[in-house]
């Protein structure tokens, strides 16, 4: 081999293995050696306490939008662990463990998703039919694979009240309120303000759909300084197929 091609193999080798290397997060879930089912065993439903998560899988997801109550009514606590998934050209994806638990912290039921960076999923493209499309096409016992393949990779996770996990699909829209366009006023309290449109699709733990859901969320986040880690959501229309 030439000491050229030699230090072009090398040079590549070093890109990759920087490009795969941890960039905060959960460690663990950055890792893209350690497959889904591995780190699923890390965590024991009935057994696992939450509070002992952050010394198995890493950090908790603590930025303001990370849901940590159940749909619809916060009955039980969510947390959520995430890890970015990287290639040549940056974060491609993120891979999240989500975990609901209760009052006495032990972990009822958990998870794992992938967010695609990159490729919209159908519901981001067109919200109106591909909710349509799950009300029409889904049904009670249809595989986690079909709903894959019907509207792509979801964009997060929860759980309902009762510790089923929810696959979610959303889209969303959110823009400044007057107050924000107000000087002084917009850097301490300033808001903003939006809906997102959202499609559940609960899942038993045999990976069956068990119903779709859909609702409308009105939100209203805190853009200023004193105001930063506020965010408030309102669930509207909530519609259930089954």
């Amino acid at each position: 081999m030439s000491t050229k091609i030699t230090l072009t193999v090398a040079v590549v080798s070093m890109l990759l293995t920087a490009c795969s290397a941890f960039n905060g997060g959960s460690e663990l879930l950055s890792d893209k050696k350690n497959s889904d089912s591995f780190i699923n065993s890390k965590v024991i439903d009935g057994e696992t306490k939450a509070s002992s998560l952050s010394s198995i899988i890493g950090k908790k997801d603590e930025s303001r939008s990370a849901l940590k109550k159940t749909f619809p009514d916060g009955k039980l606590s969510v947390a959520s662990y995430t890890g970015f998934l990287n290639g040549i050209t940056g974060t491609y994806a993120r891979r999240v463990l989500s975990v609901v638990y209760g009052p006495d912290n032990v972990v009822i039921n958990h998870g794992i998703f992938v967010k695609d960076l990159h490729n919209a999923n159908k519901y981001n493209l067109d919200y109106i039919s591909a909710r349509n499309l799950a009300f029409t096409e889904l049904d009670k016992g249809s595989a986690k694979a079909k709903v894959i393949n019907l509207l792509g990779n979801p964009d997060g996770m929860t759980f309902t009240d009762e510790g089923d996990l929810l696959l979610i699909y959303s889209k969303t829209d959110i823009s400044r309120d007057a107050s924000s366009y107000i000087p002084v006023v917009n850097m301490i309290s300033g808001t903003e303000s939006g809906v997102s449109e959202r499609l559940y699709i609960e899942m038993g733990k045999d990976e069956k759909v068990k119903n779709v859901i859909s609702a409308t969320v009105q939100i209203v986040q805190g853009r200023g300084l004193g105001n930063a880690d506020s965010y408030i959501e309102k669930y509207e229309n909530i519609k259930n197929k089954f």
